[in-house]
């Protein structure tokens, strides 16, 4: 039953998810016991956040329901000089660019020689990553961990599909 609550399957009996969770304390069921409930105490808890929603939803599911992690954040991500996932692809061939994104996917293929490919995710969509293997070895330790990371690197065109040469990665509250 938490992990209903906290993924928002939930939602629409218009109970807010802490209080649904509180509740859930007083239920009280074992197998051959009479069905007894616990009184429990009414509490005052304060409304979850858009990102702490986001946040259960990322943790359950893998996956967030609602508005995208990075859209609350793209104006001031824009201020700061982050591109997007739509901008890579408007970018000329060998232009600098730093975007933050969600990790979705990361390889390391046997064949590709010690280099890394991953694609993040924006508001917008996807973009590919390669990653050289001196700089996989320098930020192997945040790639095993990280699922939000900022990549500044070159834009490369293959075969007309945009792709970004990481130069250095990082994550986001580590800058």
């Amino acid at each position: 039953m938490e992990r209903l609550i906290a993924a928002g399957a939930l939602d629409g009996f218009g109970v807010e998810r802490r209080q649904l969770l509180w509740a859930l304390g007083g239920l009280h069921y074992r197998a051959r016991e009479l069905p007894l409930g616990w009184e429990i105490d009414p509490a005052a808890l304060p409304v979850l956040t858009a990102i702490e929603r986001q946040a259960q939803e990322m943790a359950v599911l893998g996956l967030s329901l609602g508005a995208h992690v990075l859209a609350g954040a793209r104006a001031e991500l824009a201020a700061q000089g982050f591109t997007d996932s739509v901008d890579i692809r408007r970018r000329g061939h060998g232009e600098r660019a730093r975007l933050a994104g969600v990790l979705v996917v990361h390889q390391s293929p046997p064949t590709a020689k010690g280099f890394h490919f991953l694609t993040l995710e924006d508001e917008f969509g996807l973009v590919d990553v390669i990653v050289r293997p001196p700089v996989y070895v320098a930020h192997r330790t945040l790639l095993r961990s990280a699922r939000l990371l900022v990549v500044t690197g070159t834009i490369q065109y293959e075969n007309g599909i945009a792709n970004l040469l990481a130069l250095s990665l990082v994550a986001p509250d580590r800058r």
